[in-house]
């Protein structure tokens, strides 16, 4: 029997919570094979993105993620940004239509 493994998960549009979004990065922590993951309009806050930051530094697969049309504030993408330095794999963020400011922005970059 072959070996069959999860490449790609959309979970775009399915109002996931930050409380919804801490479970998935548990479960996530499992799998050694995702690559792209879009979690594009939902409804992830700033909160549960310590969460994410946790299951981003360790996987070594991520090569996309979306994150679009969420409600992602400065305190949100000040926490993304902590895991770029040491994520090898990530080619693609897709951060637009969220709720984070020009500076906000200036201090990811």
């Amino acid at each position: 029997m072959q070996d069959i493994s999860l490449v790609d998960l959309d979970l775009s549009k399915n109002q996931i919570t930050d409380s919804g979004l801490a479970t998935l990065c548990e479960s996530l922590k499992l799998n050694k094979s995702i690559e792209f993951l879009n979690l594009a309009g939902n409804l992830l806050k700033d909160e549960g993105f310590k969460s994410m930051v946790d299951y981003l530094a360790a996987n070594t697969k991520l090569k996309e993620l979306s994150l679009g049309s969420n409600k992602i504030t400065n305190e949100g993408l000040l926490n993304l940004a902590g895991f770029l330095a040491q994520n090898h794999t990530l080619q693609m963020l897709d951060i637009s239509r969220n709720n984070f400011t020009d500076y906000g922005f200036s201090l990811f970059c």
